[in-house]
């Protein structure tokens, strides 16, 4: 146990194991890695890595589980590799590659930072209004001739008031 203490004193919130109620729980790395995970030269591969591999996703058009589906992963964790939050292996790397037919060199050109995105669901599109409809949306009836009656296909005036 306290060997364990010494190896790892150093804790990271973000990690992979849940504890109750789906809070995550500080990640434990050992102590001298940790000066490796802060650097400038890390944290630069991780968001390039992340950057690249959402904008190949969102260029296919896939979501994130049509994603994780095609690289043979569990989504949550192509979410998190996909956030930056997750140190990927050669194994997870190789998938990726797979799944999305890319090279690895790819994944690790430089990239602009991706904005942040809002949390959540986006917002359902509003209904078009009627006033803006083209006229080639509005359906239109023809009155049907029935055989011997031509010129009811001609289009008439509708009456305006119903009379009984």
């Amino acid at each position: 146990m306290r060997a364990s203490i010494q190896r790892y004193g150093c804790f990271l919130w973000g990690g992979s194991s849940r504890g109750i109620a789906g809070m995550s729980t500080p990640r434990r790395r050992r102590v001298e890695r940790a000066s490796q995970y802060e650097s400038d030269a890390y944290r630069d591969l991780v968001a390039r890595f992340a950057a690249n591999l959402r904008r190949a996703r969102e260029g296919r058009g896939w979501t994130q589980e049509q994603a994780a589906e095609h690289c043979e992963m569990v989504m949550q964790q192509f979410q998190r590799t996909e956030a930056g939050e997750m140190n990927v292996t050669f194994t997870t790397l190789a998938r990726i590659c797979v799944g999305f037919g890319i090279d690895v060199r790819e994944f690790f050109l430089p990239a602009a930072p991706l904005a942040k995105r809002k949390r959540g669901r986006p917002p359902k599109a509003a209904p078009r209004d009627t006033a803006e409809r083209r006229p080639d949306d509005s359906v239109t009836q023809q009155p049907i001739a029935l055989p011997g009656e031509e010129n009811l296909a001609q289009p008439t005036e509708a009456p305006t008031k119903l009379t009984l």
